[in-house]
Order: structure tokens, then sequence, then C-alpha cells
């Protein structure tokens, strides 16, 4: 019998969250004239990238959180994309008046995700943040995988790089 595979609602809220600043980006890009912002092209090209970044994020992260154990390393990897994220916005946001205060909302909320990541990932699989992300054996005594798997051919196959 299989075990059903671990969830994480939270992992998965956070993915549709990110189609809220896709449609703003989108909803932007077209009706900034109406409300009277004037924005380069090359910034709306760049918006354009983000929701496209967005869009990637959000499909990864609904997707692996319905099986925390075969894609706890993807979220992982978006964990260290958030905090690669977070660093560049709430630098910059010293440098942008008072839109900084907006983007440096933004930057926390990407260190928020980073960290909730990082706790929710490991303590729902049973396997260190090194493990996930390394791509690491899990089955030494005492893990989750051990615990779960009653003979050698059930337990997970380790991806060896």
């Amino acid at each position: 019998m299989n075990a059903e595979p671990k969830k994480s609602a939270l992992i998965r809220s956070s993915g549709r969250s990110n189609f809220s600043g896709i449609l703003f980006l989108l909803l932007l890009i077209p009706f900034h004239p109406v409300i009277g912002l004037e924005i380069p092209l090359v910034w709306i090209v760049l918006m354009a990238l983000a929701a496209a970044m967005l869009a990637y994020a959000s499909a990864t992260l609904i997707v692996a959180s319905q099986d925390l154990d075969r894609y706890g390393s993807l979220i992982m990897y978006e964990a260290l994309l958030r905090f690669a994220a977070a660093g560049v916005l709430l630098f910059t946001s010293f440098f942008f008046g008072w839109w900084g205060i907006l983007i440096f909302l933004v930057g926390l909320n990407d260190l928020f995700w980073g960290i909730a990541y990082c706790m929710i990932v490991p303590q729902a699989t049973g396997r260190s943040v090194k493990q996930l992300l390394f791509l690491e054996d899990s089955s030494e005594p005492g893990t989750a995988a051990e615990q779960t798997a009653s003979s050698p051919e059930e337990q997970p196959l380790a991806f060896k790089i």
C-alpha cells in the first residue's frame, strides 16, 4: 500500500497568491495611461518578465505542494530564489522614494515566504535542508524514509550528483 503523499495547503496558497501579482502586473501594463502613470517601455518589458517568473513560480509551488516527498527540493530552491529576490528588493527599496516603501514590503514578503518554505518542507519530509538542496540519500537511520519503507525495494531512490 502506498502512503498518502504529504501536502502543504500553505505552500499551495502561496503559489495561488502569486497569480494576484501576475494579474496586477499584466493589468497595469495596458491600463497605465488611464490611471495617469507614465511607464517607460523598458519597465513594461521588465514587468512582463516579472509576470512570467511569477507564473513559473506559481505553477511550481502549486504542483510541488501536492507531494512534498517528491518535489520538496523544488520548493527549497524556490526558497533560495525568494531570498535572492528579498535581498535585491530590500537593497533597492532605499533608492526609490515613497515607492521604496512598497518595494520594501514586497521584499519582506519574499523573505517571509523563503523562511516559511525552509521551515515547512524539512519538517514535513523529515529531511534536512542540506539533504533537500543537494538531493542526498535520506535513508539514514531515524529518517522518515526508513520509517515508512518496509523493504529496500520500497525505499525512495536518491539522486547522486
